[in-house]
């Protein structure tokens, strides 16, 4: 999902990005592109980050976390004495580290499966899955539909609002449904 999110950002940026940046350059869309591709390859952290700790290796967990940190200040660092590149320096090391993340936790992800996936599974996957797609879509744009009219017609202010008694309900449906 997140990553046809990523796709939806890098689509629309290709037509916002001049109407939304006051002094617009064509290089911030190459920026642009740079901060999304760095974002979608440090998304797969943080689901392999939990497995991690689910399984009780802090050792290898602590190990990664300091590799995607050192990538990330040492391409910085090579990026801005030695190549020069200012600013987008800043915009590569997280790409870096992200990438140099994704391999490992790849390996780790090969490694370490506890599934092995049958075609038994993967059809009851199906099976049970592709029904509740149309539900979960509608409950997704239910949820953002009435935020983006609140802050078409009133303002921000009332939206928080909102958002801050949304909160409550959802706690006492929470409390309902268990």
């Amino acid at each position: 999902l997140k990553t046809i999110w990523v796709l939806l950002f890098w689509l629309g940026s290709m037509f916002l990005l001049r109407h939304l940046i006051k002094d617009y350059r064509p290089e911030f869309q190459s920026y642009f592109n740079l901060v999304l591709l760095g974002v979608w390859t440090g998304m797969f952290w943080p689901t392999v980050s939990q497995l991690i700790i689910l399984q009780g290796k802090a050792r290898i967990h602590f190990v990664l976390e300091i590799i995607r940190w050192l990538a990330g200040v040492l391409t910085t660092i090579i990026c801005l004495v030695w190549l020069n590149w200012g600013m987008v320096s800043l915009l590569v090391a997280p790409l870096v580290g992200n990438i140099i993340s994704l391999v490992i936790e790849s390996w780790f992800i090969v490694k370490n499966s506890l599934i092995r996936l049958r075609r038994k599974w993967i059809s009851e996957v199906v099976t049970v899955g592709l029904p509740s797609i149309p539900a979960n879509i509608s409950e997704t744009l239910g949820n953002m539909v009435d935020r983006y009219f609140i802050q078409a017609w009133l303002n921000l202010t009332q939206l928080a609002f909102y958002s801050h008694a949304e909160r409550y309900i959802n706690s006492f449906k929470l409390y309902n449904k268990s």
